[in-house]
């Protein structure tokens, strides 16, 4: 392993195609597979991610780490194990450009800060070790750090995607249709979309929700949804496959999205650019982003998001624009190469 030589190198705790950040990261080393070469290290590679990344020519260092841990940041002992083992493959590779994503391997750019980009998601509002971890991450050098929200200086903002394009899918809203989807923990605010949902449903009995996703918050979702006798009206569904996802945009009369800390927010994105009446939280990047006639931006309070729901936004039209991000990728690589006169490849 002492003698091979990437062009780029990818860090994450865990890989996997099952969230939008995740995937991205996956689908970025495989798409970049194809003009340079890669490696990609982990702590825990999902069955279909590691498919994709191996399919794609690229060179796969997973650790096995995070065996049956979720969340690396529950994991703390497992955490200090992944670095270790990271530091211990990137001592015996040689690289050019290194690209770390999620909280922890972000340190990883205080021991190669000329040759790295850092992808931050999101920011967590948990305390502890966490936020110190957080800390230390959004103040650690680095050639340009690649993030959802304007934290530093030199952060760019760029989409969490290598395309994002209109599905050839037609609009067939069913009347009273809210859909949610995303993680079920605690920033997602779920708990806040039932309260608003309770009142809108009184005001338009025919309204139902339907809201994609598995985690921590299954519990009290559907506690608070039986308190507030709305549990009928709520359908849980722990995953979709791509196609399905689609089918339920085509399908819900508004999305509703009220994610904080938010990143750039992949969802909304893909529910924009199928033209769904979009409710979202005013501070998701995307929805600052793109402003268009069928996304509503929303305060964090419940009557308003409730009035939302009973008028939301008129439907738009599918953005047929694709946004690419492959390609300005690739020119920022080009680009801290020879800003750098090469010295990240020694």
């Amino acid at each position: 392993m002492k003698h091979i030589k990437y062009d780029i190198v990818y860090v994450t705790d865990i890989a996997t195609m099952n969230s939008g950040g995740n995937r991205f990261f996956v689908e970025l080393a495989s798409a970049m597979a194809k003009h340079f070469r890669v490696g990609f290290i982990a702590g825990k590679i999902s069955p279909d991610a590691f498919n994709m990344l191996q399919a794609s020519g690229v060179a796969v260092y997973d650790g096995n780490i995070y065996d049956n841990c979720e969340f690396p940041h529950r994991c703390p002992l497992r955490a200090f194990k992944f670095l270790i083992y990271v530091r211990k493959v990137l001592s015996n590779i040689r690289f050019c450009l290194l690209h770390t994503n999620a909280h922890i391997p972000n340190l990883f750019s205080y021991l190669y800060f000329k040759k790295t980009i850092s992808t931050i998601h999101h920011l967590e509002t948990m305390g502890g070790v966490a936020k110190a971890v957080q800390w230390l991450e959004v103040h650690a050098p680095r050639l340009v750090l690649h993030t959802t929200t304007k934290l530093v200086d030199r952060a760019i903002v760029l989409p969490p995607s290598l395309a994002i394009y209109a599905r050839n899918i037609p609009r067939l809203p069913e009347r009273g249709l809210v859909l949610m989807i995303g993680r079920l923990e605690e920033r997602k605010n779920y708990l806040v979309a039932l309260a608003a949902f309770g009142v809108a449903k009184q005001i338009r009995p025919e309204l139902r929700l339907i809201i994609v996703g598995q985690g921590s918050e299954l519990k009290r979702i559907k506690d608070l949804a039986r308190q507030l006798g709305i549990e009928d009206s709520v359908t849980i569904i722990p995953y979709v496959s791509e196609e399905e996802k689609f089918r339920l945009y085509s399908k819900a009369e508004v999305f509703l999205h009220l994610g904080h800390p938010e990143g750039f927010s992949l969802v909304v994105l893909e529910a924009i650019t199928m033209g769904v009446p979009t409710v979202v939280y005013k501070e998701v990047p995307v929805a600052q982003m793109i402003k268009v006639g069928h996304v509503q931006r929303v305060n964090m309070d419940i009557v308003e998001i409730a009035h939302s729901l009973i008028r939301p936004p008129p439907p738009g039209g599918q953005l047929k624009q694709s946004l690419s991000f492959i390609e300005i990728y690739r020119n920022l690589y080009e680009l801290l190469l020879l800003r750098d006169n090469k010295r990240s490849c020694s």
